[in-house]
């Protein structure tokens, strides 16, 4: 119970402080030139609203004028009006209370990625979403990180593209003096492949991306591109790179541009015969003749067993077992740009017996 009584009275006292400390602050308060003060009179209300004071520190009253109250405390500012009031015997009595009028409270800003940078009055109900509104940030606008600064310098960053009108975690009230600043997007890092490859176009870079990575990434080489002559393009410099020797590569950077020459020809081989598809077939690196009259879609009366290939710039021709190498029973033939290949028919096979009884038939006949 002692303890009780005691803490009580420390509580008192605490408070008997707290109201003598802000008492003392209102008394001490001065009032300077230009400054708004409300002044109440308890004898005379229609002395009682808000005044502007001179840039000489005068203040203009009903029944009294001007009154020099600039420099004064709150205090002595009332007492002095009062005094006024009783010597020009306006009043027997006055009792004068004079305040500064709270002054009004700083505007929201903003600024960065947007249409319309300005302020707007600050409300109780001012939210982030009202300065969107009011700002209209633009396409790059980063609505991911929209940084929030309050009149003390302490800065938070705010998720507004979580809002989407229901959640306000992501469009908190703005308080008076905040200033909204809305960020660049900060544009991801990219590299880009053009030329003589499968898929050209812009690629995410990441640490560790090389030259054929790259090119990999963008499908490989198409069939008009030329290993021989690879260019990284970077920050006004060309790398010329020959992709033909294994050791040839390099570590890429962010923006950096790849281009793939083109062949100069264009690089074909010619299948002709007993196939559904005769003519030029765009050549590759690593064909091979069965790949070749595969595209060229061969008949059912195509001779696989004897396909005749003649080589690019050869006087000879050879002929290749296509069927056996079908079967997996032979390894499979290289092409070179400007081989022909010629799908025989297949010829008609005579049983021997067959043939025997022709013949006799024929002796038969001729000598009758």
């Amino acid at each position: 119970m002692k303890h009780s009584v005691a803490m009580l009275r420390v509580l008192t006292g605490l408070l008997l402080l707290l109201g003598i400390a802000v008492s003392v602050g209102a008394q001490t308060r001065v009032v300077k030139p230009g400054d708004k003060v409300t002044v109440n009179c308890e004898e005379e209300p229609s002395l009682n609203r808000e005044y502007t004071l001179t840039k000489d520190g005068l203040i203009l009253l009903s029944f009294v004028g001007a009154v020099r109250v600039g420099g004064l405390t709150e205090k002595e500012a009332g007492d002095k009006i009062a005094e006024q009031l009783v010597t020009q015997k306006i009043l027997r009595k006055a009792t004068v209370t004079l305040r500064l009028a709270a002054p009004p409270a700083a505007p929201v800003k903003y600024s960065g990625a947007v249409t319309n940078s300005g302020e707007t009055p600050h409300a109780d109900t001012l939210r982030l979403s009202d300065v969107v509104r009011l700002s209209q940030p633009t396409d790059v606008a980063d609505l991911e990180r929209v940084e929030i600064t309050n009149a003390l310098g302490e800065k938070i960053v705010v998720n507004f593209a979580l809002y989407q009108g229901v959640n306000d975690t992501y469009n908190p009230l703005l308080k008076p003096g905040d200033s909204v600043f809305f960020l660049i997007k900060v544009k991801p890092a990219e590299i880009f492949v053009a030329g003589g490859v499968a898929n050209p176009g812009t690629q995410a870079f990441s640490e560790g991306l090389t030259l054929r990575k790259a090119i990999d990434a963008a499908g490989g080489f198409s069939s008009l591109g030329d290993k021989a002559r690879v260019h990284v393009e970077r920050a006004g410099q060309t790398l010329d790179f020959d992709l033909t020797l294994p050791s040839a590569d390099v570590a890429l950077q962010p923006d950096d541009r790849v281009v793939v020459e083109v062949l100069k020809e264009r690089r074909f081989v010619f299948v002709d015969g007993q196939v559904r598809k005769p003519g030029s077939i765009e050549y590759r690196d690593g064909m091979t003749i069965s790949m070749a009259i595969n595209d060229a879609m061969p008949t059912g009366g195509a001779r696989m067993d004897r396909v005749k290939l003649v080589r690019r710039g050869a006087a000879t021709e050879e002929f290749v077992n296509v069927e056996r190498i079908l079967k997996g029973f032979a390894p499979d033939v290289p092409l070179l740009a400007g081989d022909n290949i010629v799908v025989q028919k297949k010829g008609i096979k005579i049983n021997p017996l067959t043939a025997a009884a022709g013949v006799a038939l024929l002796f038969l006949i001729v000598g009758r």
